[in-house]
């Protein structure tokens, strides 16, 4: 991130106190994108997005917005000139043609004025679309066994489009992920594929131990802004958890859901079934319509690749997906 004028960058001497703090306020208070909800496995084939972009000087600004696609969204109009007046916002909506690939999303740049003839670069931001699965009520319910056994899974929802931290096509081999529920569990499977199954890495087998040096999937559940619940399993079942009070109890490192849970494996890749009691994650009782905040992150240790669900991995439930009952 750079102060520029006139395409040279400005040395430390040249910037202000106030102009620097006000180039790190700036992505936080000067715009925001938000996109539709996005339903899991049904990409739309029309994505609109609205972007909300604040003059917080004393000058009136002008300039283009300009996106970045990928083949799988065209924008409608690539680029839009602007001008907001001082303390003005502006509202402005933007349309992409799709393709029924989800990532990569559209990508924003604006280059801001500021300042004394200073221009902060915006650029690389994505839209906050909040994507959600429906999961549906099981038949029969699933014995977390690391078994998979056959037809056991038939029905579940799927996730299967994941990205890495930017809002870029994962990288890592292929992440599947089945949910189902029965009104008091939530059960779910973990497929990860991993093309170096040989140098898997699934060393431990304590319960909070230090799972996240392994091959890994974590997931975490939020039933409101405060609380987060997170867990990461690895090839060999193990868990490592705990509760994230956003408010005032920080994290609870502790903590210990009663989550049961086993892992397996084959040539082409591990997995690991989980039943998790939806009252531990704060839902009193999954009823049709019933819902919570949730993400999912795979980290393939062979090529230290990361596959997220929502671009982003905070414990801010503002932005996860949901998880929703049918």
């Amino acid at each position: 991130m750079a102060l520029v004028k006139a395409g040279s960058t400005f040395g430390p001497g040249h910037v202000s106190l106030q102009e620097e703090t006000f180039a790190y306020q700036m992505p936080e208070k000067a715009m925001t994108l938000k996109g539709p909800p996005v339903t899991e496995g049904k990409t739309p084939k029309l994505l609109e997005v609205e972007l909300s972009l604040a003059n917080l000087t004393e000058k009136t600004i002008r300039g283009d917005v300009t996106w970045e696609t990928d083949a799988n969204w065209q924008p409608v109009s690539q680029r839009t000139s602007l001008e907001i007046a001082p303390r003005d916002t502006l509202k402005a909506m933007f349309k992409f043609k799709g393709t029924g690939i989800f990532y990569p999303l559209p990508m924003i740049r604006f280059a801001y004025p500021f300042g004394r003839d200073k221009v902060f670069n915006i650029e690389g931001y994505a839209p906050d679309i909040v994507k959600a699965v429906e999961c549906p009520r099981a038949k029969k319910a699933p014995v977390p066994d690391g078994q998979l056994a056959p037809g056991e899974w038939l029905g579940a929802a799927k996730v299967q489009e994941f990205c890495d931290f930017e809002g870029q096509p994962a990288q890592s081999d292929l992440t599947e992920v089945y949910f189902l529920h029965d009104g008091e569990f939530l059960y779910i499977a973990a497929i990860c594929r991993d093309r170096s199954m040989g140098v898997l890495r699934a060393a431990t087998t304590a319960r909070d131990g230090r799972v996240t040096d392994d091959d890994c999937i974590g997931f975490m559940f939020a039933p409101h802004q405060d609380t987060v619940y997170q867990a990461y399993l690895n090839p060999l079942g193990a868990i490592w958890d705990r509760r994230v009070g956003n408010a005032k109890q920080g994290h609870e490192e502790n903590w210990d859901g009663r989550f049961e849970a086993q892992g397996g494996r084959n040539e082409q890749e591990w997995f690991v079934e989980i039943r998790v009691p939806w009252k531990d994650i704060g839902l009193s009782q999954a009823a049709k319509g019933a819902e919570l905040r949730m993400n999912i992150r795979r980290h393939q240790k062979s090529n230290d690749r990361n596959a997220i669900w929502v671009p982003g991995w905070s414990h801010d439930p503002e932005y996860f997906g949901i998880i929703r009952c049918k």
